[in-house]
């Protein structure tokens, strides 16, 4: 078994609120994503397809665009902070 400053100076421990839907396999992927690529390419490409879907979409919008557009904003502003947490952590 390892030792605790072993484990300490590889790993980082996050706290949650007991009612998170976050747990240590959900965090394992998102480390996953963010580092198979950037978060601020992943909001650019999303900010993309996005734009591109309106642009081009020459029928109505679908009944559930207002929702598909609020994910979409909170989306692409968590992979902002995301992005913008990234910097800082690196600067330290």
């Amino acid at each position: 078994m390892e030792r605790l400053e072993d484990l300490t100076d590889k790993h980082r421990v996050i706290l949650l609120p007991k009612d998170s839907p976050l747990n240590q396999r959900v965090i394992e992927k998102l480390h996953e994503l963010l580092d198979f690529t950037p978060a601020g390419e992943f909001r650019e490409n999303l900010l993309e397809v996005y734009l591109t879907y309106i642009i081009f979409t020459h029928e109505g919008p679908p009944l559930n665009f207002d929702r598909i557009a609020e994910n979409m904003y909170w989306l692409i502003g968590f992979f902002k902070h995301v992005e913008e947490a990234v910097k800082e952590q690196k600067r330290l």
